[in-house]
């Protein structure tokens, strides 16, 4: 993927699309079909209901690692920073990280079945199940905390007219695990130890978890980099309740 750049609105949606096909991750998540023709991604923003400076924010720091000024960061729509990582959670959760792991049982199941393969092999196989879904454990207790108590604190920050007491997004941004980190330890596991008789399938299972990392690290970047400035900027605009 190349540094092209920071995309601006009028830049054609398509043209953003084939230049950078991992953002086909974003609209995923934001829920925009392709199909654009010529359209802007202005227009395109616009016709799905998605603000356009919160998009282009999430797509410059995913393409070329730019995070916005002060200035844009004050202007990014905090429902809609909730709403992508909100779908995000969805994503990972009920897609992603499940087909890695039917995967996964599928490339166990068909090597232990394989004439001649050791028993130490059944034992790394069971390692590895195991290391991955205490692994998925771990993803979906941080992103249940983000639904339970992140989320639902933010909603009541900018419904109310004060500041909610007990919370502030400092203790979320002090307590924010990356949880790409064990996914890339998973990988190592397999890359190192794991005797595969076929390379193809394992080397598609890896393919998968490198995209998966990556789509973990522009999650983890969104609340690092936009979602936790924003809400900062709007517990700043309130004074807490004594």
């Amino acid at each position: 993927m190349y540094n092209v750049g920071l995309y601006k609105k009028d830049d054609e949606m398509g043209a953003l699309i084939c230049e950078n096909y991992a953002m086909l991750l974003i609209l995923s998540i934001f829920d925009i079909p392709i199909g654009f023709g010529e359209k802007t991604v202005e227009a395109v923003c616009e016709e799905r209901g998605v603000d356009t400076e919160t998009f282009l924010a999430i797509v410059n720091l995913f393409v070329n690692e730019e995070s916005p000024s002060e200035e844009v960061k004050g202007r990014l729509s905090v429902p809609a920073l909730t709403d992508f990582l909100r779908r995000s959670h969805v994503y990972f959760l009920e897609y992603r990280l499940p087909a890695i792991r039917r995967k996964l049982v599928e490339i166990m199941q068909g090597e232990l079945m394989t004439e001649g393969v050791k028993d130490h092999n059944a034992d790394i196989a069971r390692l590895m199940m195991r290391f991955y879904d205490e692994y998925v454990d771990e993803v979906r207790k941080h992103m249940n905390y983000e639904d339970e108590v992140v989320f639902p604190y933010v909603e009541t920050l900018l419904s109310a007219k004060g500041r909610p007491v007990g919370y502030e997004i400092a203790i979320f941004s002090k307590h924010h695990d990356h949880v790409e980190n064990k996914l890339t330890e998973f990988k190592n596991l397999i890359i190192k130890y794991y005797p595969a008789k076929s390379s193809v399938k394992i080397n598609s299972l890896l393919y998968d978890i490198f995209n998966c990392a990556s789509d973990l690290r522009l999650h983890n970047a969104v609340e690092n980099e936009l979602y936790v400035p924003a809400i900062q900027i709007q517990e700043s605009m309130r004074n807490p309740k004594r």
